[in-house]
């Protein structure tokens, strides 16, 4: 796991002094504690970070290929590069480590992008012709690795944090408002490829960038398959063939050269993931649960330390926990937006990184469960609530009662009962601050109602994309795209501050691409025994009548006890409504209230309504402190 960073010199622009390159560098020091490199030819400046996991002897980077054309800078993992390697030696290429980074060079010296179809991984990287300087960024198909970019007055500029950007000395700092807009509704802290300043651009997952001085264009080698159902695949098939694919990419997964570990919920994909684990390895390993605690802390019964106790009890493993209070918390929520320069992405960033912190003592690569929800339907509300359009569009089936009974529902769930498009629904489903309330936050010269038809827009085309399929498996279909790539964003930063490197087994392209074609029932479907099976997702998912990760929680049931198997889903604990509403209520109102940031974006007469929202809209002040904290650090 690393840092990347490269400048491509405009012809008209001078090169950097090397000091400033290693300043930008550097920013990125935590991403690879092990060793830097840089490397100059022409036009061509590239630099590294390194964190050491594989053939800790060798690997150091920028890379050149042993043809000489090409110059290297690599982020990630290759996990199948056994049989890479084996593809090489049959075309006469000797490698001279056990670097999955010379593999990754040699493969693409070889093959050019068709390498990519043979790679199995996580990974970032800039491929450099070193004598045109041609340089094309890739990033790996789910968005585990991150890859930013930007032209800065002719200058091309890409590196693996904002950070590092935006040291370049000609790069104006200016916010993203739509972006900003966006993360407020979504929590997403990207808007397709915009981030938060105006002018840095991130890859998309799957995506090919190419930089040819002055052309910048893109591509798709991946996209995630068109949902297709298998009606000859029974159940019980599935169910087993996916547990036979889950034991090969977890083999593939403990590939390490340090140390392995695991961030344990205690949740079913964990549980289920810490089995194979203990299976496939065969030896003990450390595994680490955390999460927020008030004082005095709350009755744990039924929490994720309790049940994540129970799981490493079970399987003999080394077993700590991470209890993070309220002051601790606040101090790592700042850190983590100073050092990444963006707000965070979800509560539970600042609780990841102390639970990486305590893992780094004892590994050096930890394994987690993000991407089963994604993949399995694991949101029981949100991969129903497809249903729920449809529905509001044609309820002549059901009685009078019955219509009246989910409009009703629709009411309270949504604050409407009808919507004029797929994207509309989505973003009320899935939204936090709307855009009637960020009309009344921001001042008027900063929002228009351009920015909500823009977001809107961007969200339609991508579920216009997925052609003639059922809303809900469409729904499943963007919550991959959009949800999993900032999670695993998310879990990338939070792990990276801490220098350690997060593998996630269940957002593996094979087990995304099998999830998604498998029939949409055998991920989610409405228990049997429910009589109503007409009204809203959120009334469903009330009354335990939603049976989210159906295939997964079967796969579990081969390996766990029930209780283990059949957890509902759960997240790292974290008391953040409490914490917003009472312990953090006056550092809130003196942040609002003194911030020239936000003063100068937002209301002042609004931000003094939002300090003192009452209990249940307590919520809508994380995505606006994040705001604050970001734009205080970076607009000073």
């Amino acid at each position: 796991m690393c840092g990347i960073l490269g400048i491509i010199t405009g012809p008209k622009s001078d090169l950097l002094d090397e000091s400033r390159v290693l300043k930008m560098r550097d920013t990125m020091e935590d991403r690879g504690p092990d060793g830097s490199g840089f490397f100059r030819h022409a036009q061509i400046t590239l630099a590294h970070r390194r964190l050491a996991i594989r053939d800790i002897e060798h690997g150091q980077q920028p890379w050149i290929s042993q043809n000489g054309k090409y110059a290297f800078v690599y982020n990630g993992e290759i996990y199948n590069d056994d049989e890479i390697t084996q593809s090489l030696l049959e075309n006469g290429i000797q490698l001279r480590t056990q670097c999955d980074t010379e593999v990754l060079a040699e493969a693409w010296a070889l093959w050019g992008k068709e390498c990519l179809d043979r790679i199995r991984g996580m990974f970032a990287f800039a491929a450099v012709e070193l004598r045109t300087g041609k340089t094309w960024l890739v990033r790996d198909r789910v968005g585990m690795k991150p890859l930013f970019y930007a032209v800065i007055d002719g200058d091309f500029v890409f590196a693996s944090s904002i950070a590092a950007i935006r040291m370049h000395p000609r790069f104006t700092t200016q916010p993203n408002l739509a972006t900003i807009s966006h993360y407020l509704q979504t929590l997403r802290i990207t808007l397709g490829r915009d981030t938060v300043f105006q002018g840095i651009s991130t890859l998309l997952p799957g995506e090919i960038v190419t930089f040819h001085y002055p052309d910048l264009s893109s591509e798709f080698y991946w996209v995630p398959p068109t949902q297709t159902a298998k009606p000859s695949l029974s159940f019980e098939d599935a169910s087993a063939q996916l547990a036979e694919s889950l034991k090969q990419t977890v083999q593939q997964h403990l590939k390490s050269d340090v140390t392995v570990g695991m961030m344990m919920s205690g949740g079913v994909d964990s549980n289920t993931l810490a089995t194979l684990i203990r299976q496939e390895s065969g030896s003990k390993m450390t595994g680490v649960c955390g999460g927020g605690v008030n004082n005095p802390p709350a009755n744990e019964a039924g929490s994720d330390f309790e049940f994540a106790r129970t799981c490493a009890a079970h399987l003999d493993f080394d077993y700590s926990e991470v209890r993070i209070t309220s002051e601790q918390y606040l101090h790592s929520w700042q850190s983590l937006v100073s050092k990444f320069q963006s707000p965070l992405a979800t509560p539970t960033d600042a609780i990841i990184f102390n639970i990486a912190k305590h893992l780094k003592q004892f590994c050096g690569v930890a394994l987690g469960g993000e991407g089963a929800d994604e993949a399995f339907c694991g949101y029981a509300t949100q991969h129903w609530s497809g249903n729920d359009f449809d529905r509001s569009r044609d309820s002549a089936q059901l009685s009078a009662p019955q219509q009246l009974e989910f409009q009703n529902g629709l009411n309270q769930q949504y604050g409407q009962n009808t919507f004029t498009s797929l994207a509309e629904h989505y973003l009320t489903a899935n939204g936090l601050v709307p855009w009637s309330a960020q009309k009344a936050l921001f001042r008027p010269e900063y929002y228009s109602d351009e920015i909500p038809q823009l977001i809107t827009s961007h969200y339609q085309q991508m579920f216009d994309a997925h052609g003639e399929i059922p809303t809900a498996e469409k729904y499943a279909g963007v919550l991959i795209s959009v949800n999993l790539e900032s999670l695993l964003r998310r879990l990338d930063t939070a792990t990276m501050a801490a220098s350690l490197e997060a593998r996630v087994p269940y957002a593996d392209h094979v087990i995304i691409e099998n999830a998604v074609q498998l029939p949409h029932h055998y991920k989610i479907d409405i228990a049997p025994s429910e009589n109503s099976p007409w009204l809203n997702s959120h009334a469903l998912s009330e009354r335990g009548s939603l049976r989210s990760k159906r295939i997964l929680r079967s796969v579990a049931s081969g390996l766990l006890p029930a209780e283990l198997a059949q957890r509902p889903k759960m997240s790292f604990p974290t008391p953040l409504p409490h914490w917003l509403s009472s312990d953090w209520q006056p550092w809130i109102k003196e942040k609002l209230e003194s911030s020239d940031f936000a003063n100068s974006l937002f209301r002042p007469e609004a931000l003094a309504e939002v300090a003192n929202f009452p209990d249940r809209l307590s919520l809508w002040k994380w995505p606006l402190i994040n705001t604050v904290i970001w734009g205080d650090q970076c607009f000073d």
